[in-house]
């Protein structure tokens, strides 16, 4: 006979505090659902608490690190929102520019064709002179 070993992976969340508009504040709620098996294991933002127990988050929110966490996470979510803000305009500005600088590309190698057509022309003309020149000193 032989055995198998069976394996559990069991997926890890970050913990985030739930935004409650109506009072315009976040709360601490435990975030599995009546009911659901906990595949998902979830870390706490403040010192990297694992908890999949309602036992063990009750007990982890009277931390004092956790309650200094939740006081500051209102801050850090701000900062971080007006973080994502300055990511996409830049990368909005990041796109303009680039697709300008490749507008300025095109006009540059179109210009560069015109003037190696410019140049062609000066070379046949300068050609036809000296043929001109040499012709005329020959027949005179």
């Amino acid at each position: 006979m032989s055995s198998r070993a069976i394996t559990l992976t069991i997926e890890e969340k970050d913990y985030e505090l739930i935004y409650d508009p109506n009072n315009d504040t976040y709360v601490d709620e435990w975030p599995y659902k009546p009911y659901e098996r906990k595949k998902v294991q979830y870390k706490c933002g403040c010192n990297g608490y694992v908890f999949d127990t309602k036992e063990k988050f009750k007990s982890h929110i009277k931390t004092k690190t956790h309650t200094k966490w939740f006081k500051e996470y209102p801050a850090r979510m701000k900062l971080k929102q007006d973080e994502e803000k300055e990511k996409n305009e830049l990368k909005i500005e990041l796109e303009l520019l680039k697709r300008e600088l490749e507008k300025k590309d095109k006009k540059i190698e179109v210009l560069q064709i015109e003037n190696k057509d410019k140049d062609e022309k000066i070379n046949k003309l300068l050609e036809l002179r000296k043929l001109n020149k040499t012709t005329s000193l020959t027949a005179g």
